[in-house]
């Protein structure tokens, strides 16, 4: 293969990775857990400044082994119990921890969250002392980059982090097409992309057991309820790649400790992008390469969209997965470049505006729903759908139309954001 620009398989094994438990309670309990092993044991005082994003995130999703929600249970249970190499698997390795102990920090007044800003979208930093020392860590950008620790007040590791005003990094990820994705992927040779096969079971095992037991909504498992087993029709296919997803979510929310494989730091957007084309391919008798090189497609376009969006944003993070897997789609009934294209500008058309209430059981629900959305436009596109003309905020490429999309998300929702924060804290 020639040498590109972008080292595109580099780039899915930097971003796709198993993680146990929701990745912004984790990140918490990192940062937590580091800032601990600094100061040489338990502190008497714990300040965590966080973006609004992340405190969004962190207030409603379930915890592994533990009955504690929001971030200063999990800054706390990172703090007490954590081991720093555990990275973002930390949560899921914690057992039986002392609730008292917990509560006895919080009751105390011994933990305080602030809200950090101007900052990325992703960022959180804990400070910890007792006393005589002090110490700190600070994750940022993404979920397990350290950009920072200090101890007694002395900087003695820093990472530069270049972002933009509205909370994303500069990454030259922005600057991929789909058309050079497409080839990349055609010019893959045989076990080049095999262990994304690998990874999309990971997924897809997490989602066979939600459809077992009971989490949360039960979004997957009550609509598997009346429908068979294994698809017979292109329709039954679709339906079973949402469900499945839906059901996987269901798990994962509720703090189920089996791995996922996260996509742009989301294990929502990991199961969204890597299921549903798991479950057309199988329908579709494709081979392993050629599933492969879908699994590729799909989490590529994730993965550059969410450079648009922000890894963390008020938009849903299922909704940019699922154009990834609309995408995988398309390329498994044997769509071109170009339709691929014409399937990005009509999910956007659809789906923007579905916005990021926080982690939690309902995101099974917008899950769902992108996935089934994904399906209807692969289905136009085949037929000869397109959009190829400037329509509300679509241009007539993608590339501008998701300079569009980043505007309306970062300028055009920062209110929203505010509001969405307010109201979640206000409850």
């Amino acid at each position: 293969m020639e040498k590109r620009k972008f080292d595109y398989i580099a780039v899915l094994k930097r971003e796709l990775k198993p993680v146990m438990g929701c990745t912004e309670p984790a990140a918490a309990a990192l940062a937590g857990a580091m800032a601990r092993e600094l100061l040489g044991g338990n502190p008497e005082e714990i300040v965590v400044f966080a973006s609004r994003d992340v405190i969004k995130n962190v207030m409603g999703v379930g915890i592994p082994h533990s009955r504690a929600t929001g971030l200063a249970a999990a800054v706390l249970l990172g703090v007490l119990y954590g081991n720093p190499e555990e990275g973002l698997n930390i949560l899921s390795k914690i057992e039986n921890p002392n609730e008292t102990l917990i509560s006895a920090y919080s009751e105390g007044n011994r933990i305080t969250v602030n809200l950090a800003t101007h900052v990325p979208s992703f960022h959180v930093q804990v400070q910890l002392s007792d006393a005589t020392n002090s110490a700190s860590v600070t994750i940022a950008g993404e979920h397990d980059r350290v950009v920072e620790k200090t101890k007694n007040g002395e900087v003695i590791f820093k990472d530069v982090l270049e972002f933009q005003e509205n909370g994303t990094t500069a990454n030259p990820i922005r600057d991929w097409t789909v058309q050079e994705i497409v080839r990349f992927i055609d010019e893959c040779k045989e076990g080049d992309l095999s262990f994304l096969i690998d990874m999309a079971h990971t997924n897809l095992h997490i989602a066979e057991h939600g459809l077992e037991t009971p989490y949360g909504l039960q979004v997957g498992r009550s609509i598997h309820l009346n429908s068979p087993d294994a698809p017979t029709s292109l329709e039954e296919a679709f339906a079973h790649a949402a469900l499945l997803a839906a059901s996987a979510s269901d798990a994962r929310m509720a703090g189920c400790a089996f791995p996922v494989v996260i996509n742009s730091g989301s294990g929502n957007q990991g199961v969204t992008a890597m299921v549903p084309p798991l479950v057309l391919a199988s329908y579709l008798e494709k081979d392993p390469h050629t599933l492969a090189k879908a699994l590729a497609l799909s989490n590529l376009v994730a993965i550059h969209l969410a450079q648009f969006k922000g890894r963390l944003s008020a938009l849903c993070g299922a909704f940019t997965a699922a154009i990834g897997t609309c995408c995988a789609f398309v390329y498994l009934m044997g769509g071109t470049p170009s339709q691929i294209e014409d399937a990005i500008q009509i999910m956007i058309a659809n789906l923007t505006g579905v916005v990021c209430d926080g982690a939690k059981k309902t995101c099974a629900l917008k899950i769902h729903s992108c996935v089934q959305s994904a399906a209807m436009t692969a289905r136009l596109v085949m037929r000869e759908g397109t959009l190829r003309e400037t329509v509300g905020i679509v241009a007539e490429d993608p590339g501008t139309t998701l300079k569009h999309l980043e505007t309306l998300c970062h300028e055009g929702l920062e209110a929203t954001d505010h509001t969405i924060l307010s109201i979640m804290v206000g409850k």
